[in-house]
């Protein structure tokens, strides 16, 4: 892989770890900021947008978790 897609997808997962422990500790503004970071940079992350509605749920807005 080349070393830019590497640092991508090293990016990504670091946006997208950052973003599962805030969900995981109850910070929903903050799994939401780094969410919004990791879509900047890969607007398609599978397990980014099932995060997403995760937080959307959570913090009781259902429309945007659809």
């Amino acid at each position: 892989m080349p070393a830019a897609l590497s640092s991508t997808a090293e990016t990504c997962s670091a946006w997208y770890d950052q973003a599962f422990n805030a969900y995981q500790a109850g910070h929903f503004d903050a799994a939401a900021a780094a969410l919004d970071h990791l879509f900047a940079l890969n607007g398609t992350h599978a397990d980014g947008l099932h995060l997403r509605g995760l937080v959307a749920f959570a913090s009781n807005d259902a429309a945007s978790a659809q």
